[in-house]
C-alpha cells in the first residue's frame, strides 16, 4: 500500500489505485471530470469537464489494473 493509499484508506467515498506503467501526468478521475496534475518546477492542474473523457479514462486504467 503507497503513502497516499495510506493517507486516505479510511475515506469511504474515494478509491485510490495505481500502476506500475510510467505515465506523463497524474490523474485523478472524478464523476465529471479528469484533473491532469504536472509536477515539475512549476506544478500545474488541469480539469477537463467531459463525460467522454472520464469513460476513456476509466476504461484505461481498468484495462491496465486488469494486467498483471
Amino acid at each position: 500500500m503507497s503513502a497516499v493509499q495510506k493517507t486516505f484508506s479510511k475515506n469511504k467515498h474515494m478509491e485510490i489505485r495505481s500502476i506500475k506503467a510510467d505515465i506523463p501526468t497524474g490523474v485523478i478521475i472524478l464523476r465529471d471530470c479528469v484533473i491532469y496534475l504536472l509536477w515539475g518546477d512549476v506544478p500545474a492542474a488541469y480539469e477537463m469537464l467531459n463525460a467522454e473523457a472520464v469513460r476513456q479514462y476509466q476504461n484505461l486504467f481498468v484495462s491496465l489494473w486488469g494486467k498483471k
